[in-house]
């Protein structure tokens, strides 16, 4: 079947992280209506592949890709293979998370929200970053790099990122506010971190635009299956609160995908280069960050901890990696 896309990415290489469900999910398949060839990358590959096979049925130019960011070496390992795989990358998007949820330590050590949807992105991002590099350098190139925050980092007050244990504080276990706070940790650092990253590339006068999203509240796959895991009598009230207030994944996703594929984006560079975006009326505004994530002190503390951290695992050499 002839597919329907918008040939507007056409040539273009995509790699969504999580994008077997929620907004990642509605991300993959906006791109690859766009006309991008669009990895789906994903530790669920049971729903990955059927979500591939949905779109290679419509005629489009998708893969699967097993994806795990639990930990530093596994993250790494999948950039690797991907860099031997592809010869270009022109839009990664760093979507996949792990929600508010019990405390858990990674292999690594490190509380499973923040290895995720922190240090895994970092070590991904970080090991592509060769291979986007080269895609930039291309004439007429126009390389994004997407992250999927949240406002929620506006909740932290007092966070610090000196130390491991800094890291894995639990906000008082497993209650509701200490499951959010931890997210929201793991949220602040991504936000201090992809401007810090916008700067680094800029000194090296590299040709990539890297960008901040907020989707706004959405009511996920993932969102429904923490639900489905209180208690009887507070679920449904959730599931109906939820569903009452809560943005759908189409909506959600509006951010990410303008950031990945708007064309405005490459053309305006100083407004968009290292921005943050929100939505707001259906469309993606740039906005502001608030509290922690201005604090240039806690971002350089944050960068210097996490190159000592994953030094610790990866070895100091890392980023040579092949």
């Amino acid at each position: 079947m002839a597919p329907t896309t918008q040939p507007g990415l056409r040539g273009r290489v995509a790699f969504v992280t999580g994008g077997a469900s929620g907004v990642g999910l509605r991300t993959f398949r906006a791109l690859a209506r766009m006309g991008a060839k669009v990895y789906l990358a994903d530790v669920n590959q049971t729903d990955g592949l059927a979500a591939v096979a949905g779109m290679k049925r419509d005629g489009h130019d998708v893969e699967f890709f097993p994806l795990d960011l639990g930990t530093m070496r596994t993250a790494q390992q999948a950039a690797l293979s991907f860099a031997n795989h592809e010869s270009r990358l022109d839009i990664l998007v760093n979507n996949a998370a792990l929600l508010s949820k019990e405390y858990e330590l990674s292999p690594d050590g490190i509380v499973d929200t923040m290895s995720v949807n922190y240090f895994g992105h970092v070590v991904l991002t970080n090991t592509l970053l060769p291979l986007l590099k080269k895609t930039a350098a291309e004439p007429g190139a126009d390389v994004r790099i997407v992250t999927v925050g949240s406002h929620g980092h506006r909740f932290l007050k007092t966070q610090r990122f000196e130390s491991l244990r800094q890291f894995n504080e639990d906000y008082g276990g497993n209650t509701v506010q200490g499951q959010m706070m931890r997210y929201s940790a793991a949220k602040l650092a991504e936000t201090l971190w992809m401007p810090d990253l916008q700067k680094q590339l800029d000194a090296e006068n590299a040709n990539i635009t890297c960008v901040l999203v907020h989707p706004g509240s959405v009511y996920t796959e993932g969102a429904y299956r923490r639900v489905q895991t209180l208690p009887f009598y507070v679920r449904y009230i959730m599931r109906f609160v939820l569903w009452l207030t809560f943005d759908t994944p189409e909506t959600g996703a509006l951010t990410s995908i303008f950031a990945a594929s708007a064309p405005e984006v490459h053309a305006q560079p100083d407004t968009y280069r290292g921005s943050y975006l929100m939505p707001v009326d259906g469309k993606a505004v740039v906005s502001r960050v608030v509290g922690q994530a201005l604090d240039q002190a806690l971002a350089k503390e944050l960068h210097e901890s996490t190159e000592r951290m994953i030094a610790e695992k990866l070895g100091e050499h890392w980023r040579e990696a092949q």
